[in-house]
């Protein structure tokens, strides 16, 4: 958010958008990741353009006299990595898991596609063929995403590691 304000309030990127200078906008884009520079007509400048299930943060680039120059898009990509780099932070134990879910798609990590729904309590769901004990929240509103499905990140543990350490339990 803070990176696409500060973007367009920089006068280089100002100036480079009225100017049409399209390589000191490569340039920039470059350095700002998942980042998209458009004309005032959409037209894509610089950067990459969002993906169908990405949290975005738009800006319009505004010249002194009011006239539109531009907009910036900063853009967060639910991605495997993103749900890798989430579970790592979090110390997930082994075999648990994040997912972002699309509506009812699963979108990320890759090797999950399937669909589920996205419990507000835990409960247990059935993901790809396997069952775990999921809990889910919303990330990014359906309205928020012009129209597409809202986006969900679930966790998931395997139901057979809950029932083998309940089974522990038992036997002690």
């Amino acid at each position: 958010v803070d990176d696409a304000e500060s973007l367009a309030r920089a006068t280089q990127v100002q100036r480079a958008f009225a100017e049409r200078d399209r390589p000191t906008l490569l340039e920039t884009a470059a350095e700002v990741p998942h980042s998209a520079f458009f004309s005032p007509k959409g037209e894509l400048l610089a950067g990459q353009r969002p993906g169908p299930h990405a949290a975005m943060r738009e800006v319009k680039v505004v010249a002194a006299n009011g006239r539109l120059l531009g907009r910036i898009v900063i853009h967060l990509p639910f991605s495997d990595a993103l749900a890798q780099g989430l579970a790592e932070n979090a110390a997930l134990k082994e075999g648990d898991r994040f997912a972002f879910v699309a509506g009812d798609q699963v979108i990320a990590p890759g090797n999950l596609r399937s669909r589920t729904d996205v419990p507000d309590r835990p409960q247990y769901a059935t993901v790809d063929g396997v069952t775990y004990r999921a809990v889910g929240t919303e990330l990014l509103a359906g309205e928020q995403a012009e129209g597409r499905p809202p986006v969900s990140l679930v966790a998931l543990t395997p139901k057979a590691q809950i029932d083998a350490a309940a089974g522990n339990l038992r036997s002690r």
